[in-house]
């Protein structure tokens, strides 16, 4: 409450105190008062004044019906989240392998099962479209983008990790303003300049322009998790006579495997999944990743007529080879070098 002026604000206080001495009074005469305050006003000024705060003390309000259904939502997004996300997941994969197992050339899905049920797509897209050829540069573009992320953001965040807050900050910041420059809103600046570098039809830009895209994310998880690494540790080392680089190669390195390894995986698949950069940069069609073919047999103007099941075969194939490759590396996500020690 805001008051004008003094004389106001003792108005209010008077107030107060006079309904105080009223609600007393009246306990008083119906015998619910305690001892202490049986002969109020007399020799009861301690109690009186302990109640008297009481009284003024603001009540904390019950929260209100809207916030009860907002917390009860809550609780029950919790499970229900996931589950909802997981079953839109299996609809479409379902959708996917449905249209890859028909015989029939369009994306419309009329019954639980194909009625002309077929694997002849899967054997097209081997035999005909060499699907494994475009898998094959996709693998290359994906796992050099993966390797180099860790030899250009490790080294940095183990530096950040011993300068100042200052200047770890600037740095954050520049290097994710360097980012930006491999948007789609660059892409047409970055073709003339791979072009006068002779750079057109090569993996060189496609790497560069993921490696600008996954540098700060990969900067800033890995320093972050470097920062809670114990000083303790570099103490000790280099007490015992470890060369920096030796501490970083030797020590640092493995018991960072699982922030390592999340970058690289999302390194990875920036550059799997890459669309507009390759279409851009990429003229040679034996050069195509497999975004870019999968993109011809339905979206590009060469497609003509778009062959809707081969896609879906193309695209099932995709799905399962990345599920592979990510049950096979997942290991280091969970275990580090401390992992035979921990409880």
């Amino acid at each position: 409450m805001v008051f004008q002026d003094t004389q106001q604000k003792y108005d209010f206080l008077f107030a107060v105190v006079k309904k105080f001495r009223e609600c007393l009074d009246m306990a008083n005469q119906e015998g619910l008062i305690t001892i202490g305050l049986n002969n109020f006003p007399k020799g009861a000024c301690g109690d009186a004044t302990l109640l008297l705060g009481t009284f003024l003390k603001p009540k904390k309000s019950k929260p209100g019906l809207n916030k009860n259904i907002l917390i009860i939502m809550w609780k029950w997004a919790g499970p229900i989240a996931p589950a909802v996300m997981a079953a839109l997941s299996l609809l479409l994969l379902y959708l996917v392998i449905w249209i890859s197992l028909s015989k029939v050339n369009a994306a419309y899905v009329d019954s639980l099962v194909p009625r002309f049920l077929t694997l002849l797509n899967f054997k097209k897209i081997v035999l005909e479209e060499q699907i494994f050829k475009y898998f094959l540069n996709t693998l290359i573009v994906s796992a050099l983008t993966g390797l180099l992320i860790p030899l250009l953001t490790f080294p940095a965040a183990s530096y950040l990790t011993q300068r100042s807050v200052s200047f770890s900050t600037g740095f954050l910041t520049f290097v994710q303003i360097i980012g930006i420059t491999g948007g789609m809103h660059s892409l047409i600046p970055l073709y003339a300049i791979f072009r006068s570098l002779g750079l057109l039809d090569s993996y060189s830009p496609l790497i560069l322009i993921y490696l600008s895209h996954t540098v700060p994310f990969s900067l800033f998880t890995i320093k972050a998790y470097l920062d809670h690494m114990p000083k303790s540790l570099r103490e000790n080392a280099l007490l015992e006579g470890m060369h920096p680089i030796s501490y970083l190669l030797k020590v640092l390195f493995p018991l960072s495997l699982p922030v390592i390894s999340t970058s690289v995986m999302v390194a990875f698949l920036n550059a799997w999944n890459g669309f507009l950069a390759p279409l851009l940069l990429l003229n040679d069609d034996s050069k195509y990743t497999i975004s870019i073919k999968l993109y011809s047999l339905v979206g590009s103007i060469a497609s003509g007529n778009p062959r809707w099941n081969l896609f879906a075969a193309a695209s099932i194939v995709n799905i399962a080879l990345l599920s592979l490759i990510f049950l096979r590396f997942k290991k280091p996500l969970r275990h580090t070098a401390l992992f035979e020690l921990e409880d």
